[in-house]
C-alpha cells in the first residue's frame, strides 16, 4: 500500500545494528520480485551450502525498474565426525548431535569449523546502495544436541557507495562474534 521498497542487510551478524549496504526507501514501487535458488551437498562430516538471490523492482507509470543481487557459499567440517542434518519437513538443517557428548571421561561433543563469503550489490541505475561483501570463518561447538557455542570473525569489505561508511568511502571493519545458545 505504500508504493515503497528498501533493502539493508546486516552484515552476516545480528549483534550490531550497523547497515552497511542501504538502498534507502525506494518510492512507487509497483511490485517486486525475488528468486533465490538454493543448493546444498552433505557428505559425511563435510558440507557445502550456497545461494543466489537477485531481486526485481517494478516502479509505476513507467519509471523503470532496478536489479539488486547476492549471493552466499558456505562449507563446514566436523572435526569429530559428526555430520549435518536435513530437517525435510521444516526446509533446512536440523540440530547436531554429537557423536559423544561432552563429559570429564573424554567426551568431547561435536567440534565443527566454518567459513562463508557472501556479497549483495544494491547499487543499479540511480540506487547508489553499495556494495558489500563478508568474509566470515566460524568455531562452532556443541557440548550436547542441546547447547552450542559460537564463535565468528566476520571481515566486511565495502564499496564507496556503501551508505554505512563514516567517510563516505570503502571500508573493511572487522566483527567478532560470540554467541551461547540452547535449543529446547
Amino acid at each position: 500500500a505504500s508504493k515503497t521498497v528498501r533493502f539493508n542487510p546486516r552484515p552476516e551478524t545480528h549483534i550490531p545494528d550497523v547497515r552497511f549496504a542501504d538502498t534507502h526507501t525506494i518510492h512507487h514501487a509497483e511490485n517486486y520480485i525475488a528468486v533465490g535458488p538454493e543448493a546444498a551437498i552433505v557428505t559425511g562430516p563435510f558440507s557445502l551450502q550456497g545461494e543466489y538471490l537477485h531481486a526485481f523492482v517494478n516502479r509505476e507509470q513507467d519509471r523503470g525498474h532496478f536489479d539488486f543481487d547476492g549471493w552466499y557459499g558456505f562449507a563446514s567440517y566436523f572435526l569429530t565426525g559428526e555430520s549435518r542434518n536435513y530437517a525435510a519437513a521444516k526446509g533446512g538443517f536440523g540440530r547436531v548431535t554429537p557423536n559423544r557428548d561432552f563429559d570429564f571421561d573424554g567426551g568431547l561433543g561435536a567440534w565443527e569449523v566454518a567459513a562463508r563469503v557472501s556479497q549483495i550489490d544494491l547499487n543499479d541505475g540511480s540506487i547508489h546502495g553499495g556494495r558489500e561483501r563478508d568474509v566470515t570463518i566460524g568455531l562452532n561447538w556443541y557440548p550436547n544436541s542441546y547447547l552450542r557455542f559460537m564463535a565468528d570473525y566476520i571481515l566486511v569489505e565495502t564499496d564507496a557507495n556503501a551508505t554505512g561508511a563514516r567517510n563516505h568511502g570503502a571500508e573493511s571493519p572487522h566483527i567478532l562474534a560470540l554467541r551461547a545458545q540452547i535449543e529446547f
